[in-house]
């Protein structure tokens, strides 16, 4: 009924010419439905069906999902249709989303060589990932009297504000009373260093508990078990060579040793 856009003359004279009463116009008509939303949506199906031990983590993805799925098409993304797009000062901001895209959905992580298409780059933290690998799998794993905390913070008795930060705490479920702590070490040394040792006493000292144990990704060939005080320190491994859920039951198995 009114002009929006260009007036298309030539069709807009043959609907006249059959009694049409109508303007026909050619106009963009804006939408979010588009490819870049597309693979963010079908992206983020595939990731929120991942198995996600951090609830808060769950809640974001499902939050971004539930933000697009009312006005993007859902369809199946293929990881080809992430490379080799086409991107401009007005979609540039997809061109890393689309990189992170692609890894999810191709479900594997990149080689050391170079590949034949770009991919975003990341850092993997070891560390922190051993730390927080070894840390789940006890809690997921642990007996209904023992429970495993990660990242405890233990505020020292000083005249500053001064925290420690444990890596794991084993503690009694029922009382809560601590039992032990786990210090993770991702190392290669054959055999712990006085630093690993002065560090895991002192979280002993601190938690008040006379067992501490240093847990490394091997088996150490000189492996150790030492008393500091009153405090009885030993290494200990997950052994990542092997069989990882058999390395991590083993290890589960030597703490429970240890501490009854």
């Amino acid at each position: 009924p009114v002009v929006r856009g260009r007036i298309d003359a030539l069709r807009t004279v043959r609907l006249l010419a059959i009694g049409g009463s109508s303007v026909s116009c050619q106009y963009e008509d804006h939408t979010r439905d588009i490819d870049d939303n597309q693979i963010l949506l079908g992206t983020l199906q595939v990731v929120a069906k991942l198995d996600f031990q951090r609830p808060d983590v769950k809640l974001l993805v499902d939050k971004a999902r539930r933000a697009l799925a009312g006005t993007i098409t859902p369809r199946r993304i293929e990881p080809v249709e992430c490379i080799n797009r086409l991107y401009s000062r007005l979609n540039d901001d997809y061109a890393p989303m689309h990189g992170l895209c692609r890894f999810f959905l191709e479900h594997a992580g990149p080689g050391i060589d170079r590949g034949a298409s770009d991919l975003l780059p990341f850092v993997v933290d070891m560390p922190r990932l051993f730390e927080t690998f070894v840390e789940r799998w006890l809690r997921l794993h642990t007996p209904e009297s023992i429970l495993f905390t990660g990242q405890h913070i233990a505020k020292l008795d000083a005249n500053k504000n001064l925290n420690f930060t444990i890596d794991i705490v084993m503690a009694d479920r029922e009382t809560r009373q601590p039992k032990a702590v786990i210090d993770t070490k991702y190392k290669r040394d054959d055999t712990p260093s006085e630093s690993d040792i002065q560090q895991v006493v002192s979280y002993a000292v601190q938690m008040g508990v006379n067992k501490a144990f240093l847990v490394y990704p091997r088996k150490l060939p000189d492996p150790m078990i030492g008393r500091v005080g009153h405090v009885t320190v030993e290494a200990l491994a997950i052994d990542l060579s092997a069989n990882i859920e058999d390395a991590a039951e083993q290890l589960l198995q030597d703490l429970m040793a240890r501490i009854e």
